[in-house]
């Protein structure tokens, strides 16, 4: 009975050790900039012990809007061109948000297919 307790004992304070604290901001990772003369788009991954996540956020004058959060691996690049805000993405990402537009700029989405060769870097693929 002892020995039974010590086990329930022990695999709880593993498992709550283990699990993310949900009012604490996770880390940004890999955190890449875009900018022109008017915006700054800031595109990082976070994670956590099941999921991880890519979040797409601009600041202008001080002031933050985030515009997108999906799974990870879905965004390819981001580019700033005239009015928008384009993200190309490989399409098979699930948005859990996406905004149409901030600051005045269009936010478009770019999902024409992809594919990673052996040097690792990332072409259209036509389809048939």
């Amino acid at each position: 009975m002892q020995r039974r307790l010590c086990f329930i004992t022990l695999g709880v304070v593993l498992f709550t050790s283990c699990v993310p604290s949900f009012d604490t901001e996770l880390k940004r990772l890999d955190e890449k900039v875009i900018q022109n003369e008017d915006i700054e788009v800031h595109w990082w991954t976070t994670s956590s012990i099941s999921t991880m996540h890519e979040h797409v956020e601009v600041l202008k004058d001080g002031e933050a809007r985030k515009i997108s959060e999906l799974n990870a691996g879905g965004i390819h690049d981001i580019v700033i061109r005239h009015d928008s805000i384009i993200i190309s993405t490989s399409g098979t990402g699930l948005f859990y948000q996406l905004d149409d537009s901030v600051f005045g700029y269009r936010i478009d989405l770019d999902t024409i297919p992809f594919k990673q060769g052996t040097d690792g870097r990332w072409r259209y693929v036509r389809t048939p």
